[in-house]
């Protein structure tokens, strides 16, 4: 469960960072709307398949029912948060994609931790980490992708990356 999470991850990193560094003629990066897509899908595709293992991760520690929904629900509360603190930041500098590249290294780098997890404490610290981190990444994201003129159908395609990303974790989930 967690490999695939982590490979995501990484995968998105690299796609980021490899944008940053070799820029086209019209000073647009290559890829950018592959890229943004692909982040939009990996990450929901890892979020969705934490989603489904992270409850039952809890159970196997021994946390109770009320202590698991706690856990779910500081994610939730993080990535509020990270929206609205990450929107707002971004939209205030004005710049978007070191917020999606920040974001995607935080989210990369406690993902990992996810391994540590042991015990309620640990569980929460690192689920609320999980949702600033990856929080930071989707609005500065849908942004920039609706604010590029590169980007023709931005918006929709990259909701409907997402919404694919969410059915590819589900069903990765009920393969593992």
């Amino acid at each position: 469960m967690l490999a695939i999470s982590r490979i995501s991850y990484i995968r998105r990193a690299v796609c980021l960072f490899s944008n940053l560094f070799f820029p086209d003629a019209r000073g647009f990066a290559l890829g950018d709307a592959r890229c943004a897509y692909a982040v939009f899908f990996l990450s929901r595709t890892g979020e969705m398949m934490a989603l489904l293992f992270i409850p039952l991760l809890g159970l196997e520690l021994g946390l109770s029912l009320w202590e698991v929904g706690i856990v779910v629900a500081s994610y939730q509360l993080a990535n509020l948060v990270s929206h609205t603190l990450f929107g707002w930041a971004s939209d205030k500098v004005g710049r978007r994609k070191p917020f999606v590249v920040a974001g995607c290294l935080a989210s990369s780098a406690i993902f990992w931790a996810h391994l540590a997890m042991s015990d309620f404490s640990s569980m929460l610290a690192i689920r609320f980490g999980a949702g600033l981190a990856i929080g930071a990444v989707f609005y500065p994201l849908i942004a920039y992708a609706s604010s590029s003129q590169r980007f023709e159908k931005p918006v929709g395609l990259l909701s409907s990356m997402g919404s694919l990303g969410w059915l590819a974790g589900d069903l990765a989930a009920g393969l593992i």
